[in-house]
């Protein structure tokens, strides 16, 4: 199957893309191309970091994750460090030394994934990416707070956390982002927890973009998070730039064809823009 690489057909790619897709397709967004993989990563050669938005648990994106952060590793000229949503600031001595016993073989991929996350979930989709994130050679770094860190916010609202725990210069979403997260919560809650929920976003996204920038250890990093975290070059990656002016990074959103209706509208929304600037749709 041939996609256009022209935008005119964009959207008959999208039609074809979401009936029939056997194999990964890469839509460059401000081009309105699809393109090869290697004129992706020749982009994301000349970038410091890559941030990924992702949809959880699903096999076949945590699979094209593994491939892109391999390819992202293999890139660089020096070690570079893998930052995920799931890994809890407060629990990274833990984390470090699960980490250590898998590098040196002592663990596999999936028990370094169930002693850091218990019996109960121990996502095992995530582990090529481990397995892709070993073999790199890289740092991991933790970049969330806690659900029970976060909790006092989601009841309580922003002042209720702990001081501690709030990054310097912390703020709050703007009014798009805001937008499209009452948007998306419809109509769960009334406007004080609402409010509340907004609240605990943004700071997931602080604390993160904080770490990202902060707490690294190597030139080059790999950001692993929710794909609402990123979309539209808002939450997450705004933050991030505030807090790291003049690097350069690329955003990637990792999906399934099945996950929208509409991929017109939502890879170029008339009101935000560019979901990202590249789109792989896996499958």
């Amino acid at each position: 199957m041939t996609f256009s690489r022209v935008a005119t057909g964009f959207f008959l790619g999208f039609t074809l893309l979401q009936a029939a897709c056997a194999s990964e397709r890469i839509f460059d967004v401000g081009a309105k191309a699809y393109v090869t993989r290697a004129e992706m990563l020749d982009r994301i050669s000349k970038a410091t970091d890559v941030v990924v938005g992702e949809k959880h648990d699903t096999a076949s994106v945590q699979d094209a994750e593994a491939r892109l952060f391999a390819d992202f590793a293999n890139g660089r000229r020096t070690r570079v460090t893998f930052a995920w949503e799931f890994w809890n600031w407060s629990d990274r001595a833990a984390l470090d030394a699960n980490y250590a016993q898998f590098r040196d073989g002592t663990l596999s991929s999936r028990e370094f994934l169930k002693a850091v996350f218990g019996e109960k979930n121990p996502e095992p989709t995530y582990a090529p990416l481990m397995d892709a994130v070993k073999a790199a050679g890289a740092d991991v770094l933790a970049t969330n707070l806690s659900r029970a860190e976060k909790s006092p916010v989601v009841t309580r609202g922003i002042g209720a956390l702990d001081p501690k725990l709030l990054p310097p210069g912390f703020a709050l979403g703007g009014a798009e982002y805001r937008e499209r997260f009452v948007a998306e919560m419809g109509g769960h809650g009334d406007p004080s927890e609402i409010e509340n929920y907004f609240a605990a976003q943004s700071l997931v996204d602080d604390v993160a973009a904080y770490h990202f920038v902060e707490h690294r250890m190597t030139p080059s990093a790999f950001l692993l998070i929710g794909n609402f975290h990123t979309r539209y070059f808002d939450g997450v990656w705004k933050r991030i730039a505030f807090r790291s002016p003049g690097h350069s990074r690329v955003l990637v959103e990792i999906a399934d064809p099945e996950d929208e209706t509409n991929w017109q509208t939502v890879v170029h929304s008339p009101k935000y823009g560019s979901l990202a600037d590249f789109v792989i749709f896996t499958r």
